[in-house]
């Protein structure tokens, strides 16, 4: 099973006091749909994009959003992290995102 990296777990407490529960959140098949070699996170990993560039682009796919600069700053940290590449780092993003009470609550 896939964990919300620790890294990431600050992002889902910015955005609220509550913790929501996501059955089958951590499913092998939404692990396979995000990691897949076509996906949308393998596409923004093999772009020519910055690393600011990927972040934002998630977010505004994800929550329709801008990242604060905190959330930016954090996210974009972890595409420095010593055992990452942009594609684990583009993927645990969106792991991360999808786990978050406000993305469960819009979508």
């Amino acid at each position: 099973l896939i964990k919300t990296p620790p890294k990431y777990q600050i992002l889902a407490h910015t955005h609220s006091h509550c913790h929501i529960y996501l059955p089958g959140a951590n499913s092998e098949k939404l692990q396979t749909r995000i990691s897949h070699k076509d996906g949308r996170a393998a596409t923004l990993a093999n772009s020519d994009k910055k690393p600011e560039e990927i972040v934002e682009e998630i977010y505004l796919e994800l929550y329709a959003r801008f990242p604060s600069e905190e959330e930016r700053e954090i996210a974009t940290k972890s595409f420095e992290d010593e055992n990452a590449t942009r594609k684990t780092a583009t993927e645990d993003l969106i792991w991360a995102l999808i786990n978050t009470p406000e993305f469960v609550l819009n979508h």
